[in-house]
């Protein structure tokens, strides 16, 4: 394995590794070859803190894929594979058409945070000095690629793209400046504070337990998260992994936490299902730390039919039966 390979695995993983830029199986990470015949690009489903341990790139023939894409005449994204287990991440697409060598796509938290606001460019505009773009909300594939395409063409070329509601997109020929622009995002946004009251009592609920963590637990005294979270759903990875409702109360309800996977109990905590699986805690966990970044904003949600289109997406059911 060379060194650059070896590099490029590491940070997967080191992003992987941090709920702020990834969670669980969402975001992925790309690498070109000199000779422009193959890529390598992380599987779907597969885990970014993997990168090390596991087996989570497969090859691709970029030269054909590219000439497929360019012609409208696009196979199934496996048909493109050297790889027999593994299938492509929803995104290959995304990484095909950036003509870098390494392009990471990270569901980073700040970043839906300041892209969900109704006036995300300006306060981009505000917080960052690089060239940027910012792309409105397309569904994951084909649509983001042709997204980013449009953008570049008449923009210009960048280095940044923000994806509303969605995350970013980090492109470069030099693994250190990628960690270098992720460094100088990390800085845009402070996390709020919430405190926990230290007399604050919980009660007891007959299959969910209240996690010992306070990343967790300070979400159902974040007000102004909760009031954003009531009145929709902010990004894709949510919908995906645990639906289109948050279900959040004020009282404890008599009946109907059976069918709840977990709930935030306002002023009092927020309740896990026993038995969980991973990628729905970790989802949980994404959820709660995104509060921190959220302000007193107007946000823009995910429409009806962007819910329904990832609820019903092949690629998206796929996503999630490998991390049932």
């Amino acid at each position: 394995m060379n060194s650059s390979l070896e590099d490029f695995y590491t940070l997967s993983q080191k992003f992987g590794d941090d709920i702020e830029l990834v969670q669980g199986a969402g975001g992925n990470s790309s690498i070109k070859s000199l000779d422009k015949k193959s890529f390598l690009v992380k599987g779907s489903g597969t885990w970014l803190a993997d990168a090390n341990k596991k087996e989570i790139f497969l090859n691709l023939q970029r030269e054909k894929l590219s000439h497929d894409f360019e012609a409208d005449s696009l196979q199934p994204l496996h048909e493109y594979s050297l790889h027999d287990q593994l299938k492509p991440s929803i995104e290959t697409l995304l990484h095909l058409v950036l003509p870098y060598k390494y392009v990471f796509h990270l569901h980073c938290l700040r970043s839906i945070a300041l892209c969900s606001i109704r006036n995300a460019e300006t306060t981009l505009n505000a917080l960052i000095s690089r060239s940027f773009h910012l792309i409105d909300y397309f569904p994951p594939g084909q649509p983001l690629a042709e997204a980013l395409l449009e953008s570049i063409e008449a923009k210009g070329p960048a280095q940044i793209f923000f994806l509303k509601n969605h995350g970013l997109v980090l492109v470069s020929n030099n693994l250190s400046e990628i960690q270098e622009m992720a460094d100088e995002i990390k800085l845009l946004l402070p996390p709020k504070n919430i405190q926990i009251p230290q007399t604050n009592e919980v009660e007891k609920v007959e299959g969910f337990f209240l996690p010992d963590d306070y990343s967790i637990q300070a979400l159902a005294f974040n007000k102004n998260a909760l009031k954003i979270y009531k009145n929709g759903i902010l990004y894709p990875d949510h919908v995906v992994f645990l639906g289109d409702v948050i279900p959040i109360f004020k009282t404890m309800p008599d009946h109907g936490l059976d069918s709840l996977e977990y709930f935030i109990h306002c002023d009092h905590g927020v309740y896990l299902k026993e038995g969980l699986s991973h990628v729905k805690c970790e989802m949980i966990k994404a959820l709660c730390h995104l509060a921190k970044f959220l302000r007193s904003e107007k946000y823009n949600y995910l429409s009806g039919n962007e819910l329904d289109s990832l609820r019903n997406r092949p690629d998206e059911i796929v996503r999630q039966s490998l991390n049932s």
